[in-house]
């Protein structure tokens, strides 16, 4: 994974305590980050919206604050299209349970456990950073790649590399409805088969690669080895009656799906495995996996 130029990054710290916006401040400050801090969701809000779009790169905000909570912030910003794209860090407890499950389905992926610790505060902003910076560079693509996709009826795509989803993701979503959403969507999907499916690579050892900073590098040693280099992912488009599917299939050896579609507190801190959670969510009306996990097929706005 790619190290954050973390200069070109500020961050919006939204914290009622002062003693925790202390603590905060200083572990941005640690993580080499400029930041602004917001004593609550209002007032962030209003600082948000009095400078230009591209100010901030994340927004770390606490859940529980007065006059406006961090989830009613989360709300007020996803709707504004020129920030919905902001990534939000949410401060909760591992028994926030119901407010993290909400926090998913307002847009928020990313969180923070107390009593915080610094190491672990750098790497989820890394994550969503990047994160956001690899969903921006697609949305980018968009308008480029617009060319008569709404007459076809049904198609077949294959593809075998990451720069080949990024590609595919900025053409295909030009036939939903929400085109940002399903970019993301058949992004992280096609990217799932390629790392997990065809490559062969654990969630564990993605970790790790991630860690060492040598995942990247992984990905295409395994594309060029003997045991992976002739597997690709098919990309099926159809039209049935008035909806609209996308079939993805890989030929890896499958795996348990079904603990990737929703929050699970274990991977609450982790750097990845947000990808299929946040398709599910945002990216179409629903995915529904099949064959072992070799197969998602994807409604369509």
């Amino acid at each position: 994974m790619q190290a954050v130029k973390k200069h070109q990054h500020k961050i919006l710290i939204v914290e009622d305590e002062p003693i925790f916006v202390n603590i905060i401040s200083e572990f941005i400050g640690s993580c080499g980050y400029d930041f602004d801090t917001a004593a609550n969701g209002k007032q962030a809000l209003e600082m948000l919206l009095a400078q230009p779009v591209e100010t901030y790169s994340a927004i770390l905000s606490d859940i529980e604050m007065p006059t406006m909570s961090g989830l009613e912030l989360l709300k007020e910003v996803k709707s504004l299209a020129s920030f919905a794209h902001i990534p939000f860090v949410l401060q909760t407890s591992h028994t926030d349970s119901d407010m993290i499950r909400r926090g998913i389905e307002g847009g928020a992926y990313y969180y923070l456990t107390k009593p915080l610790q610094p190491k672990v505060v750098c790497q989820i902003i890394n994550a969503a950073i990047l994160d956001f910076g690899k969903h921006q560079a697609l949305v980018s693509k968009i308008e480029n790649y617009k060319s008569g996709l709404d007459l076809l009826q049904s198609a077949r795509f294959t593809l075998k590399t990451p720069e080949q989803a990024k590609h595919l993701a900025v053409s295909l979503c030009h036939l939903s409805a929400q085109p940002v959403k399903t970019s993301m969507g058949v992004y992280e999907l096609v990217q799932n088969a390629i790392e997990h499916g065809n490559l062969g690579i654990s969630y564990q050892e993605k970790g790790e690669l991630i860690k060492e900073r040598t995942f990247l590098a992984e990905i295409h040693r395994r594309l060029e080895h003997e045991d992976y280099q002739n597997r690709y992912v098919t990309i099926d488009y159809q039209i049935d009656e008035t909806q609209k599917w996308l079939t993805i299939s890989d030929m890896g050896a499958g795996f348990d799906f079904e603990q990737y579609l929703e929050f699970i507190p274990e991977r609450l801190l982790d750097e990845h495995g947000r990808g299929i959670m946040m398709a599910r969510v945002n990216g179409f009306q629903s995915i529904e996996y099949s064959n072992q996990g070799r197969t998602v097929r994807c409604l369509l706005y």
